[in-house]
């Protein structure tokens, strides 16, 4: 899922993520120093994506924003991001993450969760230069996925959720950052309509996103993509969730594989297979269509700026670069 490119923004931003993860002392206390490293081997790991600070960027050039201010909110929302990565990892007792053995391995749960908080903190030292609204704001996001991270644990093992309550989940987990991505670009001009806006386009891209994510499990396109993982781990994506609501004999068969704990690579594949036949690529594509829809039909007068279209031309480019189905119109705008 590759974002419109900015080389010297880019770079800027993996020097300023490098100097938020050194101690000022190196002969400070040592254990803040085991917890920057756990965050250095997560955030400088090759493979990360770094979408929040793109869109960061792409929000910030609709409105102006300055672009020392946008660094500050870039190297901010990617460390929120990875502080719910290295929870994440905890919480589902993760082994792996960017093709590499996760933090909670190398360095134990209580190091991880700590490294986490620490990041958090960081992430807020960003924002003090700028105005309130934009601190009070990531507070609020970081809050929202939070919540919603409670709702994904209880959800695990869990077919017989509604396609409702999934949103929700992805709603908080992913689409409250990518929306603050938006909502902080435009508070730091003071412009609360367009805060409003790309808040709103955030959150529906992020649900797009998240969608897109769950299909590349299906069908392993992507880097660092094992197929399948979605069933092994007893995790509901939207696919899986809506071939159970379609086939009873897929939501038994689903049930039965996660009540017996692992899920064997025969049983996994099996299951995957079910899921590839009933439909749910075709109709998880539409619900994308849906979504990204949504989120640009939210810019309203900020459409056909600089940066939006950029936004809309990313989104293209991830559609036509998945889907045999046209684009949608939303994102047919602009250059």
């Amino acid at each position: 899922m590759s974002a419109p490119r900015d080389p010297g923004f880019e770079s800027q931003i993996e020097e300023r993520l490098l100097e938020a993860l050194i101690l000022p002392d190196p002969t400070a206390d040592g254990g803040a120093a085991v917890l920057l490293e756990a965050a250095r081997h997560l955030i400088l790991a090759p493979g990360a994506k770094r979408a929040r600070p793109r869109l960061v960027r792409l929000f910030g050039r609709a409105v102006e924003a300055p672009t020392a201010a946008l660094m500050d909110l870039s190297v901010a929302a990617e460390l929120i991001h990875s502080a719910s990565l290295l929870h994440d990892d905890v919480v589902d007792s993760g082994t792996e993450r960017r093709g590499q053995p996760a933090a909670n391995i190398v360095w134990g749960n209580i190091a991880a969760v700590l490294s986490g908080d620490l990041l958090l903190s960081r992430a807020i030292q960003q924002l003090g230069a700028h105005p309130q609204p934009v601190t009070a704001t990531a507070v609020s996001c970081v809050a929202d996925m939070s919540k919603a991270a409670l709702l994904e644990v209880r959800a695990r093992g869990r077919i017989d959720i509604s396609i409702q309550h999934w949103k929700n989940i992805a709603m908080g987990k992913t689409g409250a950052l990518f929306g603050w991505c938006g909502r902080g670009a435009a508070l730091l001009v003071e412009d609360e309509d367009a805060a409003q806006r790309f808040d709103q386009c955030g959150q529906h891209f992020g649900v797009a996103f998240q969608m897109a994510d769950d299909l590349k499990d299906l069908t392993a396109v992507g880097a660092n993509k094992t197929r399948y993982a979605d069933i092994r781990n007893h995790n509901p994506s939207y696919p899986l969730l809506w071939a159970a609501h379609q086939s009873t004999a897929i939501q038994q068969h689903i049930e039965q594989a996660w009540s017996n704990g692992a899920v064997k690579e025969s049983k996994a594949a099996a299951i995957g297979a079910a899921v590839l036949e009933s439909g749910a690529i075709e109709q998880t594509w539409t619900q994308i269509r849906h979504h990204l829809e949504k989120a640009f039909t939210a810019l309203g007068p900020y459409a056909n700026r600089p940066g939006t279209t950029e936004l809309a031309q990313w989104a293209a480019g991830l559609w036509k670069r998945f889907s045999n189905e046209p684009a949608p119109n939303a994102l047919q705008k602009g250059p």
